[in-house]
């Protein structure tokens, strides 16, 4: 019964987590006050906040197991799965409500499209750039800092890697799992970017007329996600 409940997999284990979470969070909101009110939708960026976390729980165990030997999997039980799989599908599909929501509520003023856009290159490219950073020193360091592989190739990896793994995330100079590096969290950014592209097609069917350039310019990036 012990060793189930110091299971690192265990239920137990992961209430015991989020109990800590939870009381961290009231403690911090008891000495600095609550947060000021705002137009979001307080509700649901506490649900976010729950996914966060589950995420994270997700990721400790597939980290826990791969140290002591084990593959690079999904952890051996599937609550720890679903704490990933599933949160990351309930992010998707809160992004898709909140941003057809601001369509919605959009289609008598209009949607100032270049805001939109420029929210979301300064909301996901600098940290984006920062873990790039970080991801090509610690390969360099890896690396002896010596180049192992051709010009031409590590380029392309290296560019890959910076257009947010679009076309996917390859080894870099030559180091086996460069992706393990970043746990390969990347992967749902080509999915985030895809969406946002959509959203003047999406616009359309619900009625709106976007400017022909977002429109063209969606149609465009689109379609070469896809095809990478």
């Amino acid at each position: 019964m012990s060793e189930f409940i110091l299971s690192p997999t265990s239920p137990v284990f992961s209430f015991f987590c989020l109990f800590i979470a939870i009381s961290t969070a009231w403690a911090i909101q008891f000495f600095a006050g609550k947060p000021l009110e705002h137009a979001r939708y307080q509700t649901i960026d506490g649900l976010r906040g729950y996914l966060a976390f589950f995420v994270f729980l997700h990721h400790a165990s597939i980290w826990f197991f791969y140290l002591r030997g084990g593959g690079w999997d999904v952890p051996p039980s599937n609550l720890f799965t679903h704490f990933g799989q599933s949160s990351v599908a309930l992010f998707f599909m809160l992004t898709a409500f909140l941003f057809v929501t601001k369509l919605l509520d959009s289609r008598k003023t209009g949607v100032d499209w270049k805001h939109l856009y420029l929210s979301r290159v300064f909301r996901l490219v600098p940290l984006y750039v920062f873990a790039m950073l970080l991801l090509f020193i610690l390969v360099a360091s890896l690396s002896d800092w010596q180049m192992r592989e051709p010009i031409g190739k590590l380029f392309s990896a290296v560019l890959r890697w910076l257009l947010f793994t679009v076309g996917g995330g390859p080894d870099i100079n030559g180091i086996v799992n460069t992706p393990i590096i970043t746990a390969g969290v990347t992967w749902s950014l080509p999915y985030e970017w895809l969406f946002y592209f959509c959203l003047p097609l999406l616009a359309l069917l619900l009625g709106m007329l976007p400017p022909y350039l977002y429109v063209g310019l969606g149609i465009i990036l689109f379609g070469l996600i896809l095809y990478l």
